[in-house]
């Protein structure tokens, strides 16, 4: 029987002037109250009921006699106008004020002062004096006839009873059934008992299988679907709300109090992310069912929770034979992947801490949707500055204008995103289209940004694919940021680590630059630590390499001035220092004694 089918037969029981029973039925979370409230409110907001009728709703959850259950039917009841509020203070005030003025008025001399009761009806009629409540006793204390009076004045209502399976111990299932059967019986009233079909014990089945037939007039069997369970929590008309209900309907959610658990922490969660990009809020409204659904839900073949925490991308893929991962956890995998859900990160797990402490770490929440953001901004950056390469090579169209726009606009957005090689390609394509000046503004441009984020990123030497940066301005300019950003090292600790081998950077290689022929002379006239050989050669190596650059043959002439200098001091020192290349003049030997 679908959704539809049922909200029929519940408006034709209460539009039936006829008094009778019906059992609505179903397994326990499916939402069985929630959807009869909804029905009941509907209908009478639609059609109103007949006049001085009163609807009851009694959970009979710890109810452990009759009697009880019986106060509780009078204690309950609302009038048609009070059923959205439902029952009240006000409204058990009311009832009680009603029924003393019904006994004072039947009495034989019909005048509100006859006995107590009569004085009782007149000081709470009207719902006055509501601040003496606390002054007076319960229903229960009122002896004996004041209980059989109430329990006398229910008559035409409509009532529901729900949890039934968590009565108390003393209040047995045919008594329930038999003060069903006389309230439509002899009070006409309409009477839906509303019963978990698989939460009932054995003995509670037997009692209703023998007693149905003649208490109930009929069952009603509630089985929604997914999409049934998502349409009557999730409101349509908001987007993020609509989105939650795709999602629960893939995972064949129907239990009615889940659903609602994620609606709420949807309106806690998703207004602090909507200030993002909007793949955060799809992102969190996803996670957020799935490890709401896993975390309070109890049905088998749901995922464990424990086990979607502590899993990453791999713990989702079989690592092992299927025949020695159990089945279980296979079976959660298809779920998953089904589901698209690949990874429990940062911000999964700012939602498990809520879902597991009822509030959220603002900052570590903030933190990781923040982190993600930046990713999702980086991908779009990316993707957006390939459609470059679109616009370049998908025509021939005469559209270099629109190409140089493209480039400008999109380095200039996402330079914070766009990768060394990237910039480089676009620079490149800027000059072979003779415009150098925009080509050295954004590299300007991309190294500002760059330095901000992670001067790292402007190092040459540790960039991959280094050597296909070809553009020397771009390189010139990434050297000259890179080394300001750097602390200088000093000359001898640059020159030592030189000679052992050890490598250098553009850094170094400023430092070397900067020094004069004197600091190079007073460096190796000073050196008594067995690496003079290296030191000269690894200075003048820098005259050597193909291509030098401005600072290298600096490097390289200072490092000879200082050697000549050293050479014509002595005999010895020149014969040293021809020994490294370097021509000396020939210094006259001096005259034997």
């Amino acid at each position: 029987m679908s959704v539809q089918n049922v909200k029929e037969a519940l408006d034709e029981f209460l539009s039936s002037a006829e008094p009778r029973a019906i059992a609505l039925t179903g397994k326990w979370g499916r939402g069985k109250t929630f959807f009869w409230n909804l029905v009941i409110k509907e209908f009478i907001r639609a059609n109103g009921v007949k006049e001085g009728a009163k609807y009851s709703y009694v959970s009979l959850f710890g109810v452990s006699n009759i009697s009880q259950l019986k106060d509780a039917i009078f204690e309950n009841a609302v009038s048609a106008a009070e059923i959205f509020e439902g029952a009240t203070a006000e409204t058990l005030l009311a009832n009680t004020g009603s029924l003393a003025n019904e006994q004072s008025t039947s009495s034989p001399a019909n005048t509100q002062d006859s006995g107590w009761l009569g004085r009782f009806g007149r000081f709470f009629n009207g719902r006055k004096n509501l601040s003496l409540l606390e002054q007076i006793p319960w229903l229960n204390k009122f002896g004996p006839f004041a209980r059989s009076a109430a329990f006398l004045s229910i008559h035409r209502y409509i009532i529901c009873f729900d949890d039934i399976e968590r009565r108390g111990r003393g209040l047995e299932p045919k008594e329930i059934f038999g003060l069903i059967s006389l309230l439509t019986e002899q009070r006409q009233c309409k009477v839906i008992a509303i019963l978990n079909s698989d939460a009932l014990p054995d003995t509670d089945c037997n009692e209703y299988e023998s007693f149905r037939e003649k208490v109930f007039d009929f069952e009603i069997k509630y089985v929604p679907s997914p999409s049934d369970c998502g349409n009557l929590v999730f409101d349509k008309k908001d987007p993020n709300l609509l989105l939650a209900s795709q999602y629960t309907q893939m995972l064949g959610i129907t239990n009615i109090r889940i659903l609602q658990r994620i609606r709420r922490a949807i309106g806690v969660l998703v207004p602090k992310v909507q200030v993002y990009e909007p793949e955060i809020t799809r992102n969190v409204i996803h996670s957020l069912v799935l490890l709401t659904w896993c975390y309070n839900g109890k049905e088998p073949g749901t995922p464990s929770y424990e086990y979607l925490k502590r899993s990453s991308y791999f713990g989702f893929s079989p690592r092992r034979d299927k025949k020695e991962q159990p089945s279980e956890e296979i079976e959660w995998n298809e779920i998953l992947q089904m589901y698209g859900y690949q990874t429990t990160d940062d911000l999964d797990g700012q939602i498990c801490f809520y879902l597991e402490n009822g509030f959220l770490a603002n900052e570590k929440f903030l933190a990781a949707v923040e982190s993600l953001n930046a990713s999702i901004l980086q991908s779009k950056a990316q993707g957006a500055f390939s459609d470059i390469w679109d616009i370049y090579h998908g025509s021939f169209k005469d559209n270099e204008t629109d190409l140089i726009n493209a480039i400008n606009d999109r380095l200039r957005a996402g330079a914070k995103w766009i990768s060394l090689g990237n910039v480089h390609g676009a620079i490149s394509l800027l000059r072979e289209l003779k415009k150098n000046d925009l080509a050295d503004e954004l590299i300007d441009h991309w190294i500002k940004v760059t330095t901000g984020l992670n001067v790292e990123n402007l190092n040459l030497d540790a960039a991959p694919f280094s050597d296909q940066i070809r553009d020397e301005v771009f390189r010139r300019k990434l050297k000259t940021a890179f080394a300001a950003e750097q602390k200088q090292l000093p000359f001898e600790t640059v020159m030592f680590n030189i000679a052992r081998g050890n490598g250098w950077s553009f850094v170094d290689e400023q430092v070397l630059a900067g020094a004069s022929s004197k600091d190079f002379y007073h460096f190796f006239k000073n050196t008594e630590d067995g690496n003079l050989h290296k030191y000269v050669k690894a200075c003048l190596r820098f005259g050597e390499f193909a291509n030098p650059s401005e600072a290298q043959l600096r490097i390289a002439e200072n490092t000879k001035d200082a050697l000549r200098k050293i050479g014509a001091e002595s005999l010895l020192n020149g014969i040293r220092v021809r020994g490294f290349g370097i021509e000396i003049p020939a210094i006259p030997s001096s005259p034997e004694s």
